[in-house]
């Protein structure tokens, strides 16, 4: 697991730009017939969003067959303590999609948190996605790259627009995914 969550992060880093505009763009029918690697992630987190949002991200990233196991939690707190119990069953998160603006420790302090989490148990980098209502401000900027791998994308206002970023959203994390 160690070896692929740390090819995977190389493979988003060196090809998809991660930290540039490119990382979520259009994929070409080309790119996603390149099956050269696993077709899902083994175990996505789900952090945060309300209502609506969560059941629009959670019924796509399933349509998509993003995850083997999509796991939602409520609260930063609550994605912490299933991390850890995770990482001390020598198991862990291969891709987190996270609001930003959650109860009890938001999304950002929960994957600065995360992050020591990873050094304490010698792990690679679990890729964030911060897929979230909020803007990308300085600060939010200044946090996303101290959480390399991580990534900022903001979300749609409407649920039909919405539907459809997260399915591209999925597609091209998929993408990645099949790369590694």
């Amino acid at each position: 697991r160690v070896g692929d969550t740390k090819m995977l992060v190389s493979i988003v880093k060196d090809t998809y730009g991660i930290y540039g505009d490119d990382f979520l763009g259009t994929a070409t029918g080309s790119d996603l017939g390149a099956t050269m690697g696993p077709s899902s992630y083994p175990l996505v987190y789900l952090v945060g969003y309300p209502g609506a949002t969560e059941n629009v991200v959670l019924e796509e990233a399933r349509s998509a067959g993003l995850a083997d196991d999509l796991r939602v939690v409520r609260t930063g707190a609550e994605l912490l303590e299933k991390v850890g119990a995770d990482f001390a069953a020598e198991s862990g998160p291969d891709l987190i999609l996270s609001e930003v603006k959650i109860p009890v420790l938001n999304g950002v302090n929960a994957a600065l948190a995360l992050r020591a989490f990873e050094k304490g148990f010698n792990r690679d980098p679990v890729p964030i996605v911060f897929f979230t209502s909020s803007p990308l401000d300085e600060p939010l900027t200044k946090a996303v790259n101290y959480l390399r791998p991580a990534r900022h994308v903001k979300a749609a206002a409407t649920l039909v627009e919405l539907t459809q970023q997260v399915r591209a959203l999925c597609g091209k994390l998929l993408e990645v995914r099949r790369r590694s």
